[in-house]
Parts: C-alpha cells; sequence; structure tokens
C-alpha cells in the first residue's frame, strides 16, 4: 500500500496540490515531483491513497522533528554542564593561583 500510494504521489503531486491536500501544514518540505501534473486526473481510491501517504509522511517528519527537537534541548543541557564545569575549574585555579601569589 505505501509503495504503491508513493508512486501515485511521485507521479503526480505538485506543491500546490500536497499544501492543499494537509492543509497547509506541509510547507514548503515537498517539493514538485510532476509540475504539469493535478489530483484532478485521479479517481477517488487513488485520491485516497495520496491522501494517506501524505498523512504518513506528516506523521513520519512529526516524529523527526520532535526527535530534532529532544537532541537540541540535549546538546544545549550538555553545553552549559560543560560551561559550569569549565567555569568550575578556572575558579579554582584562580583561588590556587592566589594561594601561591599571598
Amino acid at each position: 500500500m505505501e509503495e504503491a500510494g508513493g508512486e501515485i504521489v511521485a507521479r503526480c503531486c505538485c506543491i500546490h496540490d500536497v499544501r492543499h491536500l494537509s492543509g497547509g501544514a506541509m510547507g514548503s518540505f515537498v517539493a514538485p515531483f510532476h509540475p504539469h501534473a493535478s489530483f484532478a486526473n485521479l479517481d477517488h481510491r487513488q485520491f485516497a491513497e495520496v491522501r494517506e501517504a501524505v498523512k504518513s509522511i506528516q506523521n513520519k517528519l512529526n516524529v523527526m522533528l520532535k526527535d530534532i527537537s529532544s537532541l537540541v534541548n540535549h546538546t544545549n543541557f550538555s553545553f552549559e554542564r560543560l560551561e559550569f564545569l569549565q567555569n568550575t575549574v578556572l575558579g579554582i585555579i584562580n583561588l590556587d593561583q592566589n594561594k601561591i601569589m599571598k
């Protein structure tokens, strides 16, 4: 089913039609596969398959965006922790240098 939907999408999608199908949620992630194609040439079954394929793609993109967001948050936390540890080490070195100078 997914292969058939993918073939239909690859054969007849254009940005305008996919945006219309997905309510604009896909944005410009979808590049035009065939600039002169339209969903007007599809029968009801094919249109339903395309709609299902678009929903599947949306779901996968949403999962990927959540994963990316989680990774960015974790990376920010790790860098903040690293910065804290670096500042701690510099503070200890500064205290030791001040003891030596006295």
